[in-house]
């Protein structure tokens, strides 16, 4: 309604979980460490990530599904 924010990711730890040293190096993580949940009082946020590709320089890629419950 007023360009509020209901939900704020803050997914920059991911950098240095999957940081590594040989370029294209393949890491599988747990569905619970790629799972993000969100309640407030306007709704209920849940972001689960499916694939990550994290650039050695500037930027985090990444397909995720997003659940959105409107309270």
């Amino acid at each position: 309604q007023n360009n509020e924010a209901i939900a704020d990711f803050d997914l920059s730890f991911l950098r240095t979980l999957l940081k590594t040293t040989t370029s294209y190096e393949v890491k599988t993580l747990s569905t619970d460490s790629l799972t993000f949940d969100i309640e407030s009082e306007q709704a209920n946020v849940k972001l689960l990530v499916t694939n990550l590709y994290v650039n050695d320089v500037d930027y985090i890629t990444a397909d995720f599904y997003l659940f959105l419950s409107i309270k």
